[in-house]
């Protein structure tokens, strides 16, 4: 079967084609003129709606408030606090009242104090040890001034610095990405599309030699047994334009999920998309790969993130000192009242935590040391898909070459066998056996034109240069050139 090796394809942009009325089994493929759907066009309708996109511009905006939550904790905080409290407690009602300036020496029970009694000393006053309950609203302003905490704020910075750039990285792999699926897409369309015709092609021959074998057999020049091989042969290519046409509704619905379109539209691709190869050499290739792929810079960010992760842990290991300033009001009903305030210094010095620190540490320098590899190992893997693609690219285009000599060979040789078969002087059974290798070379000679679209796309890919620029269009009808 001509498409049983081709599909694989990953196709997807709905395209107009000819009639499709070669069975009922095509007749709900939707043929109607439509608007033209440009190759960038297609791009932006998909990537609007790409949850891959969609996820890396969420990882950007953690990432970047990630840094502005990391970035807060260096600059001074001011609280707010308004507490209430009610306590027949001693010591919180004394306390109370030193606070809201209230305390009298009453409170302290001199009240009961008798100088004549020999045994005063040993009086328990009782407002000061069972005091009535009493009310306090305090109201509180602190500013709270980080000062030095081991590097362990500037190090969150860097890890979300890091965090952020990986993760536009990521996005440009996926925009990237994307690109690429949808070449596949579109120029898969166009692909189906010359399959189809293909097989349009094949079916005009099939018939033709149904007509020939019917006129020579009432000739009397071959047998019956002529006319029946080819009217097998006409069933069998019917049966290859229905695949045909099927691998092609596939590709429509596929549009529909990529681009969002509904089952009822129709879009017209008239461009032929090619991508540009760059210039330079395979040993150029290789180093612009490790340094230019999106893919392999995330992993570089993710590297710098774990050593900013490291320092945050070693930052343990060091004091930290703030500075706190207070302002207070305490008043028994109201807000406000007797003010007082407070500034403090508070140095923490962790000296002795059985191995918390440290094993933290060792967390943070192995997952270093996981990035460091990852790193490395996806720097190797592009070298080698480098040396790959590089070599299936020239490849693809030398065989492209190929397949149209091959498919002028095929039709010479179909023309000549033809002229033979109406002569007399050769079988039907030859006459097919050079058609069926006239198909096989066009539809070889399509799959190497999309083998070598996707090979060029696939080397700028691994470059980190697959964009909209990197890729020349043309306007084209799409299916099989006419002199093929």
């Amino acid at each position: 079967m001509i498409l049983n090796t081709h599909k694989s394809l990953a196709i997807s942009l709905m395209i107009v084609l000819g009639s499709s009325a070669f069975n009922p089994l095509l007749a709900d493929i939707k043929v109607s003129a439509g608007d033209t759907l440009t190759f960038a066009e297609a791009v932006e309708l998909s990537a609007a709606r790409a949850p891959e996109l969609a996820k890396a511009q969420a990882q950007i905006d953690q990432a970047v408030a990630l840094r502005k939550e990391a970035k807060g904790n260096l600059f001074p905080k001011l609280h707010a606090d308004i507490e209430g409290s009610r306590s027949n407690n001693p010591l919180n009602v004394f306390g109370m009242k030193l606070m809201q300036g209230n305390a009298t020496f009453g409170d302290f029970g001199f009240a009961e104090f008798d100088p004549a009694d020999p045994d005063v000393l040993s009086i328990k006053p009782k407002d000061l040890n069972d005091p009535d309950a009493y009310n306090n609203i305090s109201s509180r302003l602190q500013l709270d001034i980080p000062v030095y905490n081991g590097g362990k704020i500037s190090g969150y910075v860097d890890m979300a610095d890091a965090y952020i750039g990986a993760a536009e990285k990521g996005k440009e792999y996926s925009r990237q990405k994307l690109i690429l699926d949808i070449l596949k897409a579109y120029e898969g369309v166009r692909t189906s599309s010359a399959y189809v015709d293909v097989a349009a092609l094949g079916q005009q021959a099939a018939e033709s030699y149904v007509d020939i074998a019917r006129k020579t057999y009432r000739a009397g020049l071959v047998s019956k047994s002529d006319l029946l091989r080819a009217e097998v042969n006409l069933g069998e290519v019917n049966l290859k334009v229905i695949e045909a046409n099927n691998f092609l509704r596939n590709t429509l619905q596929q549009l529909r999920v990529l681009t969002g379109r509904t089952n009822t539209e129709a879009t017209q691709l008239n461009e032929e998309v090619t991508p540009l190869l760059p210039d330079g050499a395979l040993p150029d290739f290789r180093l612009e790969a490790v340094n230019a792929n999106p893919g392999v810079q995330a992993l570089e960010k993710k590297i710098q993130a774990n050593n900013a992760a490291v320092k945050v842990a070693k930052a343990d290991y060091k004091p930290h000192f703030n500075i706190m300033l207070r302002q207070e009001w305490n008043d028994e009903n109201s807000i406000g009242g007797d003010s007082s305030y407070t500034v403090g210094g508070v140095l923490t010095w962790s000296l002795l935590d059985l191995g918390v620190r440290s094993a933290s540490v060792s967390k943070s320098a192995a997952e270093l040391a996981q990035s460091r590899a990852e790193f490395h190992q996806a720097q190797d893997q592009l070298a080698v898909q480098v040396d790959k693609i590089w070599y299936d690219v020239l490849f693809a285009s030398e065989q492209v070459k190929v397949r149209v000599k091959g498919i002028g060979q095929a039709r010479e040789a179909e023309r000549l066998e033809r002229l033979r078969y109406e002569q007399g002087v050769s079988t039907l059974t030859q006459l097919l056996a050079v058609q069926t290798a006239l198909n096989k070379a066009r539809a070889d000679y399509v799959a190497a034109r999309y083998q070598e679209t996707m090979q060029r796309a696939a080397l700028l890919f691994v470059l980190g240069k697959l964009d909209l620029e990197s890729l020349s269009t043309t306007n084209s009808a799409p299916g099989l050139s006419t002199d093929l």
